[in-house]
């Protein structure tokens, strides 16, 4: 991608130095003010006290929503921490600036998508601290996944952005576009006039290939497939049918490819197993993360952290269920906690959350939380007794369960029953 970086700099941006921050920016968007504003612009951003609605913040990345000049945009901020991770910003592009070439790359392959305005960078003795890059905001746009599962959607519809989905994901692949972390929630979807548009705006770890092989995109694919109930096996057939019509190698041997596909999806989530995923497409957007070198976790939005962690601290004796009230923002639920030492809690969550993920008929938990020896996990008062009995009532994903997971299926039944029975 070397060539195309350079023709970059060139021709659509401006690489201007502000003191530490180096920075490359739009041609028409560096017009509309002076470079004394530029600077104190890109300080502000980089600073605590950034300009514009934090829509999310982590302790490494942050995305936050601003306007420059009359144009509203994402910033996706970056810290890079240690003194190792930085040295390597001497010899390979920051995570940044990764980012920022990655998402110029797809704009000019021809896929829609909120292609970069601006990349800023601080250095000190050469070294990237921290950078960021700003992309145009999508008006009037929802995720991708929202879109898939929502009910209100007519079923047509759906179908027909199904299919168009997979004539998207094989043009990317033909393009020399590959991303290990491809999902739906990269992906935002747009009415305009009588026809949906889809837009690719998520460009971390994008790396441009010649082309991928089969084997590289069943592993994405495979990925993409963990989706739960939500997404019917009619609509996925869809999906296949608009990746078939863009890829005729894979539509030579159909049936072939999508047994591959089966069983590249059960080997993606035995490792979700292995390596105890608490995350999936599920937590995306309803579950904040508890991350702190005391305590690890998720918990439902709706919720305040600190109630949870105080019902938790207060949980004492031997008995594994306990009974308490949470007060949420917009209700009050009475919740069953389960307490056990922190593997056991961990590796309950784990397997919920790959069996919801596989296509269970039960939700997650409204929290998980784990300290350094216990850990804690929050079902709603009826929840338990439903999730045991879905687990043990004969439907397709529960024999896929059984067939494909009988020994994670009958410890995770065995654990809940064990801890319904001594409530």
């Amino acid at each position: 991608m070397s060539r195309f970086c350079k023709s970059i700099l060139q021709h659509s941006f401006l690489r201007v130095r502000f003191g530490q921050f180096d920075c490359l920016i739009q041609n028409d968007l560096y017009r509309i003010s002076s470079d004394e504003w530029w600077h104190d612009f890109c300080a502000r951003l980089l600073s605590e006290e950034m300009p514009g609605e934090v829509l999310k913040q982590g302790t490494y990345k942050t995305l936050l929503k601003c306007t420059i000049g009359s144009q509203q945009c994402i910033v996706k901020k970056y810290r890079i921490p240690g003194v190792l991770r930085q040295l390597r910003t001497l010899v390979i592009p920051s995570r940044p600036r990764q980012e920022f070439l990655a998402g110029c790359f797809i704009k000019s392959q021809g896929i829609l998508t909120a292609a970069p305005l601006l990349l800023v960078e601080r250095r000190r003795y050469g070294l990237v601290r921290e950078g960021l890059v700003a992309m145009p905001f999508i008006e009037d746009a929802l995720e991708l996944r929202d879109f898939l599962f929502s009910s209100g959607i007519a079923s047509g519809e759906r179908y027909a952005v199904a299919r168009m989905f997979g004539r998207l994901t094989a043009e990317i692949f033909k393009k020399g576009i590959f991303q290990y972390d491809y999902a739906l929630n990269n992906f935002l979807i747009r009415k305009e006039g009588e026809k949906w548009q889809l837009y690719f705006i998520d460009f971390e770890k994008v790396l441009p290939r010649k082309q991928a092989s089969c084997d590289q995109k069943l592993d994405v694919l495979s990925r993409l497939n963990r989706v739960g109930r939500q997404v019917s096996i009619r609509e996925r057939l869809q999906f296949a049918r608009g990746y078939y019509e863009q890829d005729p190698d894979s539509a030579q041997s159909r049936q072939v490819f999508i047994r591959r596909l089966h069983h590249a999806t059960i080997v993606a989530l035995r490792a979700d197993l292995a390596r105890s995923r608490a995350t999936s497409i599920y937590t995306h957007a309803r579950y904040l993360r508890i991350d702190s070198p005391q305590h690890t976790g998720l918990y439902k939005k709706e919720y305040h952290l600190d109630d949870i962690m105080r019902i938790c601290e207060n949980l004492t004796g031997n008995r594994v269920l306990h009974e308490v009230v949470l007060k949420g923002r917009s209700r009050t639920v009475t919740l069953k906690v389960l307490m056990a030492n922190r593997d056991k809690i961990q590796r309950a969550w784990a397997m919920l959350n790959v069996f919801v993920v596989a296509g269970a008929g039960f939700d997650l938990p409204e929290f998980f939380l784990c300290d350094r020896q216990r850990g804690c996990i929050g079902f709603e008062a009826s929840a338990l007794q439903t999730d045991i009995t879905f687990l043990t009532s004969p439907s397709p994903v529960q024999r896929f369960l059984q067939t494909h997971f009988p020994n994670e299926l009958h410890w995770l039944l065995l654990f809940l029953t064990q801890a319904s029975n001594q409530s």
